[in-house]
């Protein structure tokens, strides 16, 4: 692995010597971008498991899954789903039955689910359930969510870790905001029981929109420095192309 990125860090200096030769500087830098932008996703792909699990009937089995070597895992494949139903840990274990359950694919938005014979809108409410089996009872795992439209509110094993705006029923009620993040808990019983209430009043976008990513702590919260670290350097390009064109404008300007 480490052999692999000093291959990659090499090509890549490799690439910025060709480019600043025959380029100009902000063209060099929007190319040098999409190459950054690939390099960082390398760590990723290297430890993709080529056997990737896959939830069935609400349950993903990731007890044979080496979480030291693999890093993280997308929780892709059938949750438990109830339509225009907010239900809490609570609401499932009742004795009264919770209501319709149904399997949706994730991630998928809302307007996607009629082609699995799903009867749903792209603008109303919904919980989504996902147990998650694993070996190691000791560690401390974390989730990492990008696109829940668009609030949202995430238990593990009934204890609420997550909350963007509010959650409810009709427009007026609920607060609409978009919050990606990383959220932590233990599974001491071998057995995580993950609920999530999703409300969406103002987009067609309701739903998944991207995986959800689980791991050991570190790996979760290493995919957030990566983020930031890559955010800063987008940030950084932008203000250097705007100084250049400023210069540039500035330049002809005197010439005329």
């Amino acid at each position: 692995m480490v052999k692999y990125i000093k291959y990659m860090t090499d090509r890549f200096n490799e690439v910025n010597t060709v480019i600043s030769r025959y380029t100009n500087f902000a063209e060099s830098a929007a190319i040098l971008t999409v190459v950054f932008f690939f390099l960082l996703s390398v760590p990723e792909s290297v430890n993709a498991n080529t056997t990737q699990p896959y939830a069935v009937k609400g349950v993903i089995d990731l007890t044979g899954y080496d979480f030291s070597k693999l890093k993280s895992v997308k929780l892709d494949g059938e949750w438990e789903f109830y339509w225009k139903q907010l239900l809490a840990p609570e609401d499932m274990e009742s004795e009264a039955a919770p209501g319709v359950k149904q399997y949706a694919p994730v991630p998928a938005i809302w307007s996607d689910l009629k082609i699995k014979g799903i009867n749903a809108d792209p603008r109303g409410y919904a919980t989504y359930r996902l147990k998650i089996r694993v070996s190691d009872r000791t560690a401390m795992y974390g989730i990492r969510v990008f696109s829940l439209m668009s609030a949202y509110k995430i238990w593990a094993d009934g204890k609420l870790i997550a909350e963007a705006g509010k959650v409810a029923m009709t427009d007026e009620a609920m607060q609409h905001r978009w919050i990606p993040g990383e959220y932590y808990f233990q599974s001491p019983y071998g057995e995580t029981d993950i609920v999530i209430q999703i409300s969406n009043f103002r987009t067609d976008l309701g739903g998944f929109w991207t995986p959800v990513d689980f791991g050991y702590a570190e790996s979760i919260a290493s995919m957030r420095r990566m983020k930031i670290s890559f955010d800063n350097f987008l940030i950084g390009i932008l203000f250097i192309l705007a100084m250049y064109h400023i210069g540039f404008y500035t330049f002809h300007r005197k010439e005329r």
